[in-house]
């Protein structure tokens, strides 16, 4: 048999894929050289990553998408999990306690659209995986690919599994082997240095005793309408950060993410002693996570960061997660997986169409995206990690996430998500002056030295750009912590409407019916959870409910939020 298309790797990415290209009528065979349950990182999704799913389950008729990607379907489907209600930064200072004024939220979907997820990657990607005979996808696990050719008009693969030695005929190879890549390594495919500001080493693992940052802390900040722990949370210090990801079964992911520069890797330090040592530098991490125990073996690396030259060869194509990777910081890998699936399958279907020899160049467009998106991500990044030490400046490079978020989210709501050259692209990435901003606020950080100038100067070029989060505290010298939500719909209305009018390359990609689509599903949802709620009391989906709704605290708006900006700030024309 030949298959239309052969995957290499059976993680969220080639499953995602796979099951996408069956519904489209594509036949698929998927090579894993090892077998599930197993361990992955890459828990936590976005606003976007939820809306992407989602959209991906309307568009191939795959309801698991929706589900696994949104707390209450997670739960439905008997998955471990967390409701994700927001970001949360803490900015530290070595030998100092965590002050309150230096905490930032960033709320991310409420019910019915969200909340967004914590998902754990050994329950998730097996779940996707025991979906492959119902959809019809062939596979084959524990094994290993031996070698790649091209055979007239196909490719096949040589494979080597328990039952021996075989060839796969096929006529285009997809990578999703991650970072282990097959064809990056075989066909020299990895730059050599990668094309990235970021720089960062990692240690993680799964661990237990956890306390809530809220215990440790003492108390809700009052500026925030949710608990710490009802998100993921960032402990941020010089030269590097800690991410919390709890999960329902008392099981938390700790990762430590290390510029080398600053702390460098002394491999004579076992990996969970370096953890503590530098815990115990800021005394608000070490209460939190200097009693934590961990429950599998620890992963240290080297440098995580890697590009690829290009993403496409005779015959072949890289997922983003096998040719390029950034940090974690703002958990961009997923999303990058859905959009890359989103582009692709009718890329696929249309080549397809015409028989004989793929021609990888059709998908061109898609490499150019994920290599603007790349670079735009990297820019955020780098950018914040460099602004930490100074906390002014940090809030002022976070805003700039904060900012890219909301565009990114508002743009799938408009744009069409199969589009390569469209609105729809990471962090903003398609929309050039937004670019140029990003480029000019990050040479800004690199080049100046942190402090009240820098900050005041990144606020100003950041303040030419109207925002749709009116209520946020982005002042300079506040006493007060910084929330980041949509508190004014009226509000964020007018700046969508801005957005989508003034900024050309969303201008030619928008559509009216997909934003009411939006909305009506919105409404829909809004009015399954009640009725579902109300007939289901002491059921699984209402006591997910339960635990959603218990990570919200009750909160003085008078008297903590900021005065409201005039909707004047919001121009009916002209970009800025």
């Amino acid at each position: 048999m030949t298959y239309d298309v052969l995957i290499v790797g059976s993680g969220i990415a080639g499953s995602s894929l796979a099951l996408a290209l069956k519904k489209a009528g594509v036949s698929v065979c998927v090579v894993e050289r090892d077998t599930h349950p197993r361990f992955a990182i890459g828990e936590s999704t976005v606003p976007s990553t939820t809306l992407g799913y989602d959209y991906l389950a309307r568009a191939y008729g795959i309801p698991e998408f929706h589900q696994m990607s949104h707390y209450l379907g997670l739960k439905e489907l008997g998955l471990t999990g967390w409701p994700k209600q927001h970001f949360y930064f803490a900015h530290h200072t070595e030998g100092r306690p965590l002050q309150q004024h230096e905490e930032l939220m960033y709320e991310t979907l409420e019910l019915p659209l969200g909340p967004d997820v914590h998902v754990l990657r050994a329950d998730t990607d097996t779940f996707l995986v025991s979906r492959f005979p119902t959809y019809g996808v062939d596979y084959l696990d524990r094994t290993e690919v031996v070698d790649f050719g091209r055979d007239g008009a196909g490719v096949y693969l040589e494979v080597k599994g328990p039952g021996g030695q075989r060839r796969l005929d096929g006529r285009l190879v997809v990578d999703a082997s991650g970072h282990a890549s097959w064809f990056a390594k075989k066909l020299s495919l990895r730059d050599a240095e990668p094309r990235l500001k970021t720089t960062t080493r990692s240690i993680f693992g799964h661990f237990e005793n956890v306390p809530s940052l809220e215990d440790v802390v003492g108390a809700p900040n009052p500026a925030f309408r949710f608990k710490r722990h009802g998100g993921t949370q960032h402990h941020c210090f010089e030269g590097g950060w800690v991410w919390v990801i709890p999960f329902d079964d008392g099981v938390t992911s700790v990762g430590l993410q290390l510029d080398p520069r600053i702390w460098p890797l002394d491999e004579r330090v076992p990996p969970e002693e370096e953890l503590r040592r530098i815990f115990a530098k800021f005394p608000t991490v070490q209460a939190h996570l200097g009693g934590m125990r961990p429950v599998r073996k620890l992963v240290r690396t080297g440098r995580v960061q890697f590009t690829s030259k290009t993403i496409l060869g005779d015959g072949f194509v890289l997922t983003p997660h096998a040719a390029g990777f950034i940090d974690p910081l703002f958990s961009t890998g997923i999303t990058l997986t859905q959009s890359f699936v989103a582009r692709f399958v009718p890329a696929v279907v249309k080549a397809l169409e015409h028989g004989g020899h793929i021609d990888t160049e059709v998908f061109r467009p898609i490499e150019q995206a994920f290599m603007r998106e790349v670079e735009t991500i990297d820019g955020i990044v780098s950018g914040v990690m460099r602004s930490w030490g100074d906390y002014d400046t940090f809030k002022q490079m976070w805003r700039v996430w904060g900012y890219a978020t909301i565009v990114q989210y508002t743009a799938r709501i408009v744009g069409d998500h199969t589009n390569a050259s469209g609105c729809t692209l990471m962090f903003g990435a398609a929309i050039d002056r937004w670019r140029e901003t990003v480029q000019r606020m990050n040479e800004a950080v690199f080049s100046e030295p942190r402090g009240p100038a820098l900050a005041a100067k990144l606020k100003a070029m950041l303040d030419e750009w109207p925002h749709p989060h009116n209520r946020a505290n982005y002042e300079l010298g506040s006493a007060r912590s910084c929330s980041v939500a949509i508190e004014d719909p009226p509000h964020y209305f007018r700046w969508l409407k801005w957005f989508v009018n003034e900024n050309p390359a969303v201008k030619a990609d928008r559509s009216i019916f997909r934003l009411i689509g939006w909305g009506a599903r919105l409404l829909l949802r809004l009015l399954e959870v009640k009725l579902r709620y109300r007939r289901g009391v002491g059921d699984d989906y209402s006591r997910a409910v339960d635990t959603i709704r218990a990570l919200r605290v009750p909160r003085d708006d008078a008297a903590l939020a900021p005065a409201p900006r005039s909707p004047a700030a919001l121009p009916a024309t002209s970009q800025p």
